[in-house]
């Protein structure tokens, strides 16, 4: 049986890009995800390969990885550095657009995904330093991205709130949903009928809009006829 067999060639890429995860500080449980390969396996990786050979320290990370949105908005820097990183996912075709805005093109136990994730994120790594957002954290940000289009409601709610009004696109904002969602759950009748007051200002508005955009549309396609 010859070493370049598939087989081989396939154990050899797993042991390769776990290697480079573990030079990325990357957690366990993350380097499992996209290797397959067991925690035990894992541990004696870095022992051989990278704890006592490389030059820079590799701090191993325990406990569950961050998923927290509001890491990326706490200063305009971290915001404009997490939007370069969004930037190189498409880049990359980690996501890519679609008719309802942006869609995943990578998939979790992929070789070649978890190959194009560490190329995204070591092209980031040139462009910046200091370097900001953790490995786990370039992470959760393509998990974010690739979701955004399916789960705007939960972003919203993960994005924090402002009681106030505020034009600063950099801090959090006040806006309807969550409003609405805060009122309903209160014990008092006259906030419960401020929050469907507010669902019913959203639903009249959209069907306006749609009515407005149907007729400008079809008005538009009369007039090139």
């Amino acid at each position: 049986m010859r070493v370049s067999d598939d087989r081989y060639t396939r154990d050899r890429q797993k042991f390769d890009l776990a290697l480079r995860l573990i030079r990325h500080e990357a957690r366990t449980f993350t380097i499992r995800q996209w290797t397959g390969l067991s925690d035990d396996r894992i541990r004696k990786l870095y022992r051989s390969y990278v704890m006592n050979n490389d030059a820079r320290e590799v701090t191993r990370h325990r406990g569950k990885s961050p998923r927290q949105a509001a890491f990326f908005f706490r200063n305009p820097e971290l915001s404009f550095q997490a939007a370069q990183l969004a930037s190189l996912f498409l880049m990359y075709g980690l996501v890519g657009p679609s008719e309802r805005g942006v869609e995943p093109r990578y998939r979790v136990g992929s070789l070649e995904s978890g190959a194009l994730l560490c190329r995204a994120y070591e092209a980031y790594l040139e462009m910046h330093q200091p370097v900001r957002i953790s490995f786990e954290h370039a992470w959760f940000l393509l998990l974010a991205v690739a979701r955004i289009s399916g789960e705007t409601a939960p972003l919203l709610f993960t994005a924090l709130n402002n009681q106030f009004w505020s034009s600063n696109l950099m801090a959090p904002m006040a806006n309807l949903p969550v409003v609405i969602f805060q009122f309903a759950l209160s014990p008092y009748p006259n906030w419960q009928q401020l929050a469907w007051s507010g669902a019913l200002i959203i639903t009249v508005s959209i069907l306006i809009l749609s009515i407005a955009a149907r007729v400008a549309v079809s008005s538009f396609a009369k007039g090139r006829r």
